[in-house]
């Protein structure tokens, strides 16, 4: 049976708003910074501690993040479950904030039995999107919390894009991890881990948390925590 001409019409027209919806959304698209922070064996935490416990701890990890990206410059977003959504207005603003949210977590750890402490990962990247109704949207949201999945325990990993923006800024130390595979992404992106701290201060960080990995204190499914922090950072 052919089309109809009203039948033709209607498609013509839905194909006509359609296109006026994509070239309306890539002129409000534009370079947007999105961070996630991500809290290591949440679910392992609530389950060794109790409901009201985990609870403490997931509300005190959300007050101290909005805090410093606050203190960057940056905008909470959202928060999903465990993780922490931010934007920026530039990159450089973006690794400072996690910089200083693991300074902090690394702080107040410090002050806890190994049982009890608890780590970030953090994700930084760098791309196109769009701001609508208080939100963020497109790639750049998607590559970020790709990015973040991959990253180990109190570990920052930052896209190529953000490591670029960087370049001048000698206080903000990184080094290559070489290219990962982004689950949608024909190509592998490169990324690089942010160091927050001193050299000798990460061996015995990573020490520590490859022995509580090993005794089930610190539960992080998926990550290989070898493949993703050298013993001696560049």
């Amino acid at each position: 049976m052919q089309p109809s001409k009203k039948s033709e019409g209607n498609l013509d027209r839905l194909l006509k708003a359609r296109a006026e919806i994509d070239e309306e959304l890539r002129r409000h698209k534009s370079t947007l910074t999105v961070l996630f922070t991500d809290i290591v064996g949440s679910t392992h935490y609530f389950e060794r501690f109790g409901d009201t416990a985990g609870l403490a701890m997931l509300h005190r990890h959300t007050e101290q993040a909005t805090a410093v990206i606050q203190q960057h410059q940056g905008n909470v977003i959202k928060t999903i479950g465990d993780s922490v959504m931010a934007e920026f207005p530039e990159p450089t603003l973006a690794v400072r904030a996690a910089v200083d949210i693991q300074r902090q977590q690394w702080k107040q750890n410090e002050q806890l039995p190994d049982q009890e402490q608890t780590h970030l990962r953090i994700g930084v990247h760098a791309g196109l999107g769009f701001r609508y109704g208080g939100d963020v949207y497109g790639d750049v949201v998607n590559v970020a919390a790709r990015v973040t999945k991959r990253t180990g325990p109190a570990q920052i990993l930052i896209s190529g894009a953000v490591r670029e923006t960087l370049s001048g800024d000698a206080q903000l130390r990184c080094h290559s991890l070489g290219k990962i595979t982004i689950e949608g992404r024909a190509e592998k992106e490169e990324v690089f881990e942010a160091l927050w701290t001193d050299a000798e201060t990460y061996a015995d960080l990573r020490r520590r948390l490859s022995s509580a990995l090993q005794r089930g204190d610190l539960v992080s499914p998926g990550v290989q925590l070898d493949d993703l922090m050298p013993v001696e950072p560049g």
